[in-house]
């Protein structure tokens, strides 16, 4: 992504920093958009989180850091993305994974 920066000095917040984490997921979350979202297995794999953590991740991510996905047309639609599958978690209807306790 032009003109972001991966992760920052400790303390330091600005539009145009994010995590390679925060930066993984939101290209996660644009590639999985027209189809709904990533399923939930998907997101557990890629990330260790179940996908209403995620997807409210993602929603934080477009508030604090809109300049993360420029176009406002795609940020409106994986705002729409993720306040949907808050709603309605996972559109498989498959039950989210659980992590193993070993």
């Amino acid at each position: 992504m032009p003109g972001l920066h991966p992760s920052s000095p400790a303390g330091e917040h600005s539009e145009e920093t994010l995590t390679a984490e925060a930066v993984r997921m939101l290209d996660f979350a644009r590639r999985w958009a027209p189809f709904g979202g990533g399923d939930a297995e998907d997101i557990f794999t890629s990330f260790g989180i179940s996908s209403q953590r995620f997807f409210l991740r993602v929603q934080q991510l477009l508030a604090e850091h809109p300049s993360a996905v420029p176009n406002p047309a795609a940020r409106s639609r994986l705002a729409a993305v993720c306040a949907d599958r808050l709603q309605h978690p996972d559109p498989t209807g498959r039950p989210a994974p659980q992590a193993f306790i070993t």
